[in-house]
């Protein structure tokens, strides 16, 4: 049986092992946490999507921390002035919440996870010919369209898809530009 994914699973449980006494968390702490993520039927924390866009959100939202699974958080912490924290399990949420362990905060360094796509080998200026569907990708990228390959075998879909990101903007972390640029990569 295929368990689909939601973002729900952890506040959900959350919700109902305070319902039930076996946890006490301020209206404080309520508010001002985001939580989030999906749980696996032996309770450790999966991977989800869009924890960038969901972090960048819960900052403009006010939220002081987010608590999401472990594998999202390097994403998540491209954001500053938010804590993250990621869980492995839902014993390790519940005794983090208890007091019982802390769990270390994620930092990441954004100039790590972004490439120099001019020294790449995988540049746009190397393709020769087809001129119109070059132009047809340099359109696309300025004008931020999308775009669909259509081809047969060998007619250049995926060098045109390797060497589309060295016409990108290059990227530039801040976080009025997160919904629209970064994305966008």
């Amino acid at each position: 049986m295929k368990k689909e994914e939601t973002v729900f699973d952890l506040p959900i449980v959350l919700v109902i092992v305070q319902t039930a006494d076996f946890l006490s968390i301020t209206a404080k702490i309520i508010e001002e946490t985001l939580l989030l993520g999906e749980l696996s039927f032996d309770r450790s924390s999966l991977f989800i999507k869009g924890a960038l866009t969901i972090t960048c959100n819960a900052k403009r939202l006010k939220k002081q921390r987010i608590i999401l699974p472990k594998a999202n958080a390097t994403e998540a912490a491209f954001i500053k002035n938010v804590e993250i924290i990621g869980v492995d399990h839902l014993t390790e949420l519940l005794a983090y919440l208890r007091g019982e362990c802390t769990i270390l905060l994620t930092h990441t360094i954004f100039s790590n996870y972004v490439t120099d796509y001019a020294k790449e080998s995988f540049n746009f200026t190397n393709i020769k010919s087809q001129y119109q569907t070059k132009r047809a990708l340099q359109i696309t990228v300025a004008e931020r369209h999308n775009i669909l390959f259509i081809g047969s075998l060998g007619s250049g879909k995926i060098m045109f898809a390797q060497r589309l990101s060295s016409i990108m903007p290059a990227m530039i972390f801040d976080i009025s530009s997160v919904n629209e640029q970064n994305i966008f990569h």
